[in-house]
Protein backbone atom coordinates (compact mmCIF):
# COMPACT_ATOMS: atom_id res chain seq x y z
CA UNK A 1 0.00 0.00 0.00
CA UNK A 2 1.37 3.60 -1.03
CA UNK A 3 5.03 2.11 -2.16
CA UNK A 4 4.95 4.79 -4.51
CA UNK A 5 4.04 7.87 -1.14
CA UNK A 6 7.04 5.73 0.82
CA UNK A 7 9.30 5.92 -2.26
CA UNK A 8 8.99 9.81 -2.26
CA UNK A 9 9.75 10.12 1.64
CA UNK A 10 12.47 7.77 0.67
CA UNK A 11 13.69 10.57 -1.51
CA UNK A 12 13.82 13.15 1.19
CA UNK A 13 16.25 10.90 3.27
CA UNK A 14 18.40 10.62 0.20
CA UNK A 15 18.75 14.23 -0.39
CA UNK A 16 19.06 14.62 3.72
CA UNK A 17 16.04 15.95 4.73
CA UNK A 18 14.54 15.16 8.05
CA UNK A 19 11.46 12.85 7.62
CA UNK A 20 10.26 13.12 11.08
CA UNK A 21 7.53 15.60 10.40
CA UNK A 22 6.12 13.59 7.35
CA UNK A 23 6.43 10.57 9.50
CA UNK A 24 3.84 12.15 12.19
CA UNK A 25 1.73 13.00 9.17
CA UNK A 26 1.24 9.66 7.55
CA UNK A 27 -2.46 9.17 7.68
CA UNK A 28 -2.80 12.66 6.52
CA UNK A 29 0.06 12.00 3.49
CA UNK A 30 -2.17 8.84 3.01
CA UNK A 31 -5.27 10.61 2.24
CA UNK A 32 -3.65 13.14 0.21
CA UNK A 33 -2.50 10.49 -2.03
CA UNK A 34 -5.62 8.41 -1.86
CA UNK A 35 -3.50 5.70 -1.27
CA UNK A 36 -4.67 3.83 1.79
CA UNK A 37 -6.67 1.00 -0.54
CA UNK A 38 -3.77 0.44 -3.23
CA UNK A 39 -1.75 2.68 -5.23
CA UNK A 40 -1.22 6.47 -5.26
CA UNK A 41 -3.83 8.63 -6.99
CA UNK A 42 -2.57 12.21 -6.78
CA UNK A 43 1.23 12.47 -7.40
CA UNK A 44 1.52 15.84 -7.80
CA UNK A 45 -0.04 16.53 -4.79
CA UNK A 46 2.26 14.59 -2.49
CA UNK A 47 5.47 15.58 -5.06
CA UNK A 48 4.60 19.42 -3.80
CA UNK A 49 3.71 18.96 -0.53
CA UNK A 50 6.81 16.96 -0.10
CA UNK A 51 9.31 19.85 -2.03
CA UNK A 52 10.09 17.79 -4.76
CA UNK A 53 10.48 17.55 -8.32
CA UNK A 54 9.56 14.70 -10.50
CA UNK A 55 11.03 14.41 -13.84
CA UNK A 56 10.31 11.32 -16.46
CA UNK A 57 13.08 9.26 -17.25
CA UNK A 58 13.70 6.48 -19.83
CA UNK A 59 14.45 3.01 -18.27
CA UNK A 60 18.01 2.80 -19.99
CA UNK A 61 18.92 6.62 -17.95
CA UNK A 62 17.73 5.36 -14.71
CA UNK A 63 21.79 4.91 -13.68
CA UNK A 64 22.87 8.39 -14.35
CA UNK A 65 20.13 9.66 -12.06
CA UNK A 66 20.14 9.26 -8.65
CA UNK A 67 17.63 8.61 -6.65
CA UNK A 68 15.27 7.29 -9.00
CA UNK A 69 11.28 5.97 -8.46
CA UNK A 70 10.88 3.39 -10.67
CA UNK A 71 7.42 1.16 -11.19
CA UNK A 72 7.93 -3.00 -11.85
CA UNK A 73 6.38 -5.92 -11.34
CA UNK A 74 7.39 -8.58 -7.75
CA UNK A 75 6.07 -11.76 -6.85
CA UNK A 76 3.03 -11.89 -3.90
CA UNK A 77 5.24 -13.89 -0.77
CA UNK A 78 1.10 -15.55 -0.67
CA UNK A 79 0.39 -16.45 -3.79
CA UNK A 80 1.75 -17.26 -7.53
CA UNK A 81 0.74 -13.96 -8.80
CA UNK A 82 2.73 -10.65 -9.42
CA UNK A 83 1.74 -7.09 -8.61
CA UNK A 84 2.94 -3.60 -9.31
CA UNK A 85 5.03 -2.21 -6.89
CA UNK A 86 7.38 0.86 -6.47
CA UNK A 87 10.59 1.48 -4.88
CA UNK A 88 13.78 3.90 -4.99
CA UNK A 89 16.82 3.11 -6.70
CA UNK A 90 19.78 4.95 -4.30
CA UNK A 91 22.22 3.60 -6.13
CA UNK A 92 23.47 1.64 -8.93
CA UNK A 93 27.31 0.04 -9.43
CA UNK A 94 27.87 -2.16 -12.88
CA UNK A 95 24.52 -4.17 -12.98
CA UNK A 96 23.67 -4.30 -9.00
CA UNK A 97 20.94 -1.82 -8.32
CA UNK A 98 20.19 -0.92 -4.57
CA UNK A 99 17.00 -0.18 -4.06
CA UNK A 100 14.84 0.85 -0.90
CA UNK A 101 11.30 -0.94 -0.48
CA UNK A 102 12.34 -3.53 -3.51
CA UNK A 103 9.97 -6.27 -2.27
CA UNK A 104 8.18 -4.27 0.25
CA UNK A 105 8.81 -6.72 3.14
CA UNK A 106 11.59 -7.50 5.81
CA UNK A 107 14.13 -6.04 3.90
CA UNK A 108 14.39 -2.23 3.72
CA UNK A 109 17.33 -1.81 1.39
CA UNK A 110 18.47 -4.82 -1.16
CA UNK A 111 20.99 -4.97 -4.09
CA UNK A 112 19.69 -6.97 -6.96
CA UNK A 113 21.21 -7.90 -10.22
CA UNK A 114 19.09 -5.21 -12.75
CA UNK A 115 17.91 -8.28 -14.98
CA UNK A 116 16.02 -9.88 -11.87
CA UNK A 117 13.63 -6.55 -12.03
CA UNK A 118 10.89 -7.07 -13.92
CA UNK A 119 9.75 -4.03 -15.77
CA UNK A 120 6.61 -3.77 -18.01
CA UNK A 121 7.12 -5.40 -21.15
CA UNK A 122 7.01 -2.53 -23.16
CA UNK A 123 9.03 0.75 -22.78
CA UNK A 124 6.47 3.20 -23.91
CA UNK A 125 3.71 1.20 -21.87
CA UNK A 126 1.66 3.15 -19.24
CA UNK A 127 3.25 0.69 -16.55
CA UNK A 128 6.66 1.34 -17.61
CA UNK A 129 7.04 4.93 -15.86
CA UNK A 130 10.65 5.93 -13.98
CA UNK A 131 11.63 9.28 -12.39
CA UNK A 132 14.06 11.17 -11.12
CA UNK A 133 13.25 13.02 -7.87
CA UNK A 134 15.14 15.98 -6.57
CA UNK A 135 14.57 18.53 -4.35
CA UNK A 136 12.25 21.85 -5.37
Amino acid sequence: MCCSLISKINALVYHGRDIQEYIKQWDYLVDMAACRNGSVIFHEKIIVYLGLQRIKIPRCDIPKHMPAEISFFVSSRRSSSRFFHTGLVIETKNDLWTIVNYKGGKELIMTVPRNEISFANREDSITDRHYHLLLK
